[in-house]
């Protein structure tokens, strides 16, 4: 009795050590450094603001000022402007997103604070996972080191 519990014992403790070796391995997915903080994450993004995401549409391929860009897996995310930290303050503005492990999931009629930054040599924003793009309500360390901001009306 004792040795068949043992074995037993053996046998999920194998099964186990197998899985999360398999499992844990990071198969396909995005790995970042962390990001810089808020101010200096700001200086180096193209695009800083708070937004409300109110239309998002698969785009399966884009030409920007003559030049063609693969978007497989992107999503194009509207947003209705809040407040702008850098950038042109506008009413509305388009991010391109990746819908992957390294793209970033909005969900539609939330508010986010996007740090965007431009494709390329192109005006295209585009944002990921491994910026400090993030849902407002944890966004607050962002919201008090980058200040008022400006108010898009």
């Amino acid at each position: 009795m004792c040795n068949s519990n043992r074995y037993y014992l053996f046998c999920v403790s194998a099964i186990l050590v197998i899985a999360l070796t398999v499992y844990s391995s990071p198969l396909g997915a995005c790995s970042c450094l962390p990001p810089p903080p808020p101010k200096e994450a700001l200086k180096g993004a193209s695009y800083v603001f708070l937004g409300k995401l109110h239309r998002l549409e698969c785009v399966s391929a884009l030409t920007h000022d003559s030049e063609s860009i693969s978007t497989n897996k992107y999503y194009r995310h509207l947003f209705s402007v809040e407040k702008v930290w850098k950038g042109e303050p506008r009413a509305e503005i388009e991010v391109l997103c990746r819908r992957d492990n390294s793209g970033y999931y909005f969900d539609k009629n939330e508010t986010y604070l996007v740090y965007a930054y431009t494709y390329g040599d192109s005006t295209i924003l585009v944002t990921n996972v491994c910026t400090r793009t993030t849902h407002v309500k944890y966004a607050s360390e962002d919201l008090k080191d980058l200040g008022e901001g400006i108010k898009v009306k």
